[in-house]
């Protein structure tokens, strides 16, 4: 469902693996830099913002553990007013820098953990940066920061401007597999 982001995300962090290959994945098959494994016995979420993640790219949540979903452990969205049911296996694609989320707290004696990838904010922009970090970008003055951030594709309305629509996502989505064809013949 978000094909433009991922594409950006694997493109930044393919420049990021050749300037230093010693920057790898915690694990082969996702696309996400960042993974977190909170495991409980009871984990529970207070309300807030991930304000370090990367605005332009989804997270990745999954519950799991033993608890019945029906008394708890809900994934809570307050600013859509919303209670989700969210039973072990369930996960969800949300920009947690965006969305303030948090979860209920399960039943005494159950079990819930969650496994969390997402992608800091801070990583792409020192792609973004040519490599430095951004007080020392800061430092050349916000004319050059905000051009590097432009041609990065690092501005606000950039990162919005990726996201799907159901009417645009099978279009973004044939987008993305005729780049990466193109990737693996050498043509871009």
């Amino acid at each position: 469902w978000f094909p433009l982001p991922y594409y950006h995300l694997r493109r930044a962090l393919k420049k990021l693996a050749a300037h230093d290959p010693s920057i790898t994945p915690p694990f082969a098959g996702s696309v996400y830099p960042t993974a977190c494994a909170n495991l409980g016995p009871r984990t529970c979420c207070h309300l807030h913002h991930d304000i370090n993640n990367y605005s332009g790219l989804p997270c990745w949540v999954l519950a799991f553990g033993d608890y019945d979903s029906k008394l708890g452990g809900h994934m809570v969205l307050p600013q859509f007013r919303m209670y989700i049911e969210f039973p072990p296996g369930a996960s969800i694609l949300l920009s947690s820098a965006g969305i303030k989320h948090g979860n209920t707290l399960t039943q005494p004696g159950e079990r819930r953990y969650s496994f969390t990838q997402f992608c800091p904010g801070g990583l792409l922009r020192y792609v973004a940066y040519g490599f430095r970090l951004a007080r020392q970008v800061k430092e050349l003055g916000a004319d050059v920061q905000q051009k590097m951030e432009e041609r990065a594709g690092e501005t606000w309305k950039q990162q919005y401007a990726r996201f799907s629509t159901p009417a645009t996502v099978v279009r973004d989505r044939r987008w993305v597999r005729r780049q990466e064809k193109k990737e693996l013949l050498g043509l871009v």
